[in-house]
């Protein structure tokens, strides 16, 4: 016997599982003295394969076809329902700068520091003078922080993580050319700022956030290899899902233009 399904058996069966261009139909099959319809009769399918000579054959491709298309309805839902439990996770800000700014994303904890404690991604903008160090914007950035809901943003964490950080980086860029740098003198001195909360928060964030002020003494690895203060204002606070740090940097003095522009970045990031 030719194991080669007859054709009319073939079409049956695609049109069966919701595939093909339904045209003309035979109320029996041809092997039976069967004649074209436009229309099936309800059941139309089943009967065709039960009554053919190659039903065993049938049974089995219709099962094949069958599974694929359920494997297919299966994939798109548990894809539908994926994009929908991503949709609900907080969508990265925007973290926006004038545009002779540098800027960079990277993963954190970076490589430079890899036993902070803080798991997300750092976006960060440099001013113009960054490595310039007679600019008046030299090494002055914002970056902001956004990380996965534990630790706690507590102040001594805060303090203990930018520590490693800078730390870290330090020794990464001068790989060695300071044979007696000692990157555990660097200090990080903090304090929270009491004063009336400037209009750039917005309601989302004013629940849960913590504003500190400090200073962070350490060796400038880049233009000096030099020792230097930078000035510090840091802001934390907690959003669904997700912690939240901000930080204004710059060695000038507080209120220096550099950080108008700052602060400008960072009030245009909370407002988000």
């Amino acid at each position: 016997m030719n194991s080669r399904l007859p054709s009319i058996v073939r079409r049956s069966l695609i049109r069966a599982c919701g595939t093909g261009k339904r045209k003309k139909y035979r109320a029996k099959p041809p092997w039976n003295g069967g004649h074209t319809l436009l229309t099936p009769p309800r059941n139309y399918h089943r009967e065709l394969i039960e009554k053919s000579p190659y039903s065993a054959v049938c049974r089995m491709n219709m099962c094949f076809l069958m599974s694929r298309r359920l494997c297919c309805r299966l994939f798109a839902m548990s894809f539908l329902f994926g994009s929908i439990g991503m949709a609900q996770e907080a969508a990265p800000l925007k973290l926006a700068a004038p545009a002779d700014w540098g800027s960079e994303t990277i993963k954190l904890p970076p490589g430079f520091a890899p036993d902070m404690k803080f798991t997300g991604v750092e976006h960060i903008r440099f001013a113009p003078g960054m490595m310039k160090p007679t600019s008046d914007s030299f090494f002055s950035y914002a970056f902001a922080f956004e990380l996965e809901p534990q630790p706690a943003l507590s102040e001594a964490v805060v303090k203990e993580e930018f520590l490693k950080y800078y730390r870290g980086l330090c020794t990464a860029v001068l790989k060695g050319k300071l044979p007696d740098l000692d990157t555990a003198a660097f200090k990080i001195a903090l304090q929270r700022d009491a004063t009336p909360a400037p209009a750039e928060q917005n309601a989302k964030i004013a629940s849960t956030l913590q504003r500190y002020a400090g200073t962070l003494d350490w060796i400038e690895p880049f233009a000096t290899q030099k020792l230097q203060q930078l000035k510090l204002e840091i802001w934390t606070w907690t959003g669904p899902n997700r912690n939240y740090v901000f930080a204004c940097v710059s060695p000038q003095l507080l209120d220096a233009p550099i950080w108008r522009q700052l602060r400008a970045i960072r009030a245009d990031y909370c407002q988000q």
